[in-house]
């Protein structure tokens, strides 16, 4: 007979390896019922059952991804993008402002000035994450098709509150997210037509890895293994 010894280390060494490749769990849900809002707001909402998460809810990370459009009435007009604003909230989260309407005139305390004469305006998808490079209104006249921060300071340069996705992180995945959105006054041009928005979570790794570098690491500090 011989005898295979395996030092705890080695088991150790292989179970971190085995937690540390495992990958994050991204889930998504869509509302892609489109509406047009002029002088007026509405809400949009989305819903993770608890049954879609195989492991713990918790929020890694978040995206919200907004698709609509803003558009001037003709040539010689603004397409007004100081009149819209979205914001996003669930039970645990209040209100967080990704984009802030404003008066039209200075200073601009919305997230946008009016953008700028004859501009055709704005048709896209915008989506907004918390670790990205930009913040959505660093170019106060224009709304750009990409991923942003949300608008954090106004169009004046003024700070806006509640203006951060932070919140959600480490709340529960589950439960309904609501989309608030607004155009702060009929002015003649098209408004703001609503197309989609979706939430997408990163959750908490699946606990697998962790289960087996448990049971291994109880079963005392070497494994013998008798081969024939």
């Amino acid at each position: 007979m011989r005898k295979l010894v395996v030092s705890l280390a080695v088991v150790l060494a292989f179970a971190v390896f085995a937690a540390s490749s495992r990958a994050d769990m991204v889930f998504e849900q869509t509302n892609s019922v489109s509406q047009s809002f002029n002088g007026g707001g509405g809400t949009k909402t989305v819903n993770f059952d608890p049954g879609l998460f195989p492991a713990d809810p918790s929020i890694l990370d978040i995206e919200v991804e907004i698709s609509f459009s803003k558009l001037a009435a003709n040539a010689g007009t603004s397409p007004k993008y100081n009149e819209i604003s979205f914001s996003l909230s669930k039970t645990e989260v209040p209100g967080v402002n990704l984009i802030s309407s404003g008066p039209a005139t200075f200073p601009f305390t919305g997230s946008f000035n009016t953008g700028l004469t004859g501009s055709p305006g704005f048709n896209g998808t915008v989506t907004f994450k918390q670790s990205a490079a930009t913040a959505v209104n660093a170019d106060p006249f224009n709304i750009s098709t990409g991923t942003f921060t949300p608008a954090a300071t106004n169009a004046d340069g003024s700070a806006r509150a509640n203006s951060s996705l932070a919140p959600f992180i480490g709340v529960s995945g589950t439960g309904t997210y609501t989309l608030s959105i607004n155009d702060s006054a009929n002015t003649g041009d098209p408004g703001l037509v609503f197309n989609s928005f979706t939430v997408r979570i990163t959750a908490v790794p699946e606990p697998t890895s962790l289960a087996f570098l448990g049971l291994f690491a109880t079963a005392g500090a070497f494994v013998r293994r008798r081969v024939r």
